[in-house]
């Protein structure tokens, strides 16, 4: 009777997993059995998906955000056109918006082939992808841990973080809900591979992870996130310090040569899309941002996303670019860094999850921390979708040592996760209108010259003219290169009448960027009007070199053009 309780006890995959973790000082390939999935599973994740739709109900009575919703839906000709082979085509074969995103592109083209360009039924998809994206990583963290209560916490502070508002709201940025789906999927398909090694999963598990990258390139950190995952929770490798044995180099060489090619992979995709925003100018120059202001600001950022996950609070849409940087403060934040990330590496012995969630998080921000700049802004809540992952295993897996056996432990995750759903539904509704969003931008940041242009383009749609041309103006005394603001600036005007004033406007954008096609072709239309038919020429002209496709210009330039006389 005794032998067989013993040979039981052997058998039992939980009784493994403990003597493994035990055990975690030790050199091993040996991997925790896999956890199976039942019955409490569906009811945590039915929790999971009510807290979502209660925080996310309103979102289908919203519409699209003036800032690159046009340019990725509302306006966008082959999108609009909904799912036909030409979208299909173009969407594989073009790179828009500074990116080379083939599925975002068909996503909303298979959206708009459902609802027309009823914005509603876009924000239900992206609710509902946040909630696949939830569950999946509910189940894949008790799969792999065996940890019920703590992968239900990571899942529910992931489903109703403020911070994750705007990844969720944000139509164009389906990018987030949709690229992290195949990054789960790809982890998910991993780590079976990892327990039961065989071709067909590591080819599925590719396969996932280049779908990944056809939705967001900011997944190229996955190779290093899959080394993570070897030492936790999969046992594959285990950190003892910064020396490494001979045993432990041998098994991370295989380890290593197990992601080349996600590897080249990553590489690939970090190379299309350096090289495609390189080419439409979205990548700012040394000369305009230095290195050391953007490490700084990097530094900076990192402490300030902890923070916000802390304390989620005065959250907006678009964080200008600092001016200039406190030394104190990023020497600060640098020091910080240092030491957690030492502390940590010291502890990865016995608590390789608190090493395994800071690498994760400083890690995956890596692509969009601003060590390569593309775009204005400081940092931004949706490049957190994926990094907090990090962090909230630390805070699940860290409650769960100071208060595992006492009530504390579940009470107070509750209570956050009722506190950040009240939080985020708050954060929701700053959504609703394009009006709104940015007055909470403005009250948040008052020095965002983005903000104060998009208020300026909510006040105009809404026929308030004199609103529209004060805040444009608000926006040009805080960046006067800024040339969308001046093109927006010259409509109004010229809605008001002043043409001369929209002429100069219209002028001033193209001083200040001349690749803007609309500015050349508003200039040519009013320089026409006023009967300088050779200078609207010039720059319809120029319109259309920059923009061969431009239907408006093109129908103006005909108009204008002389014909040839008849003999």
């Amino acid at each position: 009777m005794k032998k067989d309780q013993r040979r039981k006890k052997r058998n039992d995959p939980h009784v493994a997993r403990r003597r493994t973790n035990d055990n975690a000082g030790k050199t091993t390939t040996a991997n925790p059995a896999l956890s199976q999935l039942g019955p409490r599973d569906v009811w945590i994740a039915i929790a999971l998906a009510a807290l979502i739709l209660v925080v996310y109900a309103p979102v289908r009575h919203y519409g699209f955000v003036d800032l690159d919703d046009p340019q990725y839906v509302s306006e966008n000709p082959f999108v609009a056109n909904g799912l036909t082979w030409t979208t299909v085509k173009w969407a594989f074969t073009t790179v828009h918006a500074s990116y080379w995103l083939p599925l975002i592109w068909l996503s909303h083209a298979f959206d708009v082939q459902l609802y027309g360009l009823n914005a509603g039924g876009h924000h239900v998809t992206n609710v509902l992808l946040h909630l696949a994206d939830t569950i999946l990583l509910f189940a894949l963290l008790h799969r792999a841990t065996g940890a019920i209560g703590r992968s239900a916490l990571v899942a529910g502070l992931f489903a109703v973080h403020p911070l994750h508002v705007e990844s969720v709201v944000w139509l164009t940025e389906r990018k987030d809900v949709l690229s992290t789906l195949f990054l789960l999927l790809t982890i998910w398909t991993y780590i079976e591979y990892a327990h039961r090694p065989s071709r067909s999963r590591y080819v599925l598990a590719l396969a996932f992870f280049a779908l990944g990258l056809m939705s967001k390139a900011m997944l190229v950190t996955l190779p290093f996130m899959l080394l993570l995952l070897d030492v936790w929770p999969l046992g594959r490798f285990t950190i003892t310090g910064w020396r490494l044995s001979s045993d432990q180099r041998v098994i991370l060489y295989r380890l290593l040569r197990e992601k080349l090619p996600f590897l080249a992979l990553a590489l690939l995709a970090a190379v299309v899309t350096y090289v495609t925003q390189q080419t439409t100018g979205a990548v700012a120059s040394t000369s305009q941002i230095s290195v050391a202001f953007r490490v700084g600001n990097a530094m900076v950022s990192y402490v300030t996303y902890i923070v916000q996950m802390l304390w989620p609070s005065n959250l907006a849409l678009f964080y200008p670019y600092p001016l200039k940087l406190s030394p104190l403060l990023v020497v600060a934040s640098a020091i910080g860094l240092i030491v957690a990330t030492a502390l940590v590496i010291r502890r990865a012995r016995r608590y390789p999850y608190l090493a395994v969630g800071w690498l994760w998080y400083l890690g995956s921000l890596v692509p969009v921390i601003g060590f390569i700049q593309a775009g204005d802004q400081a940092r931004a809540d949706r490049f957190t979708y994926v990094p907090l992952f990090g962090l909230f295993i630390i805070v699940a897996w860290g409650m769960w040592e100071l208060f595992g056996r006492s009530r504390l432990a579940p009470v107070g995750a509750v209570l956050a996760l009722l506190v950040l759903s009240a939080v985020a539904r708050v954060q929701v509704g700053y959504w609703r209108t394009n009006t709104e969003l940015w007055e909470h931008a403005l009250r948040v940041a008052d020095e965002s010259y983005v903000a104060h242009t998009n208020l300026g383009l909510a006040f105009f749609a809404q026929g308030k003219t004199d609103p529209a041309i004060a805040e444009f103006r608000a926006a040009l005394r805080l960046r006067p290169d800024f040339a969308e603001a001046y093109n927006d600036l010259g409509v109004a005007l010229a809605q008001r009448g002043d043409t001369d004033g929209a002429i100069q406007a219209f002028l001033n954008a193209l001083r200040a960027k001349p690749s803007q096609a609309p500015s050349h072709y508003n200039a040519a239309v009013l320089l026409a009007a006023k009967g300088d038919t050779s200078a609207a020429l010039t720059h319809l002209e120029l319109a259309l070199q920059l923009e061969p496709d431009y239907a408006d210009a093109q129908r103006a330039l005909e108009k204008l053009r002389p014909r040839p006389r008849v003999p």
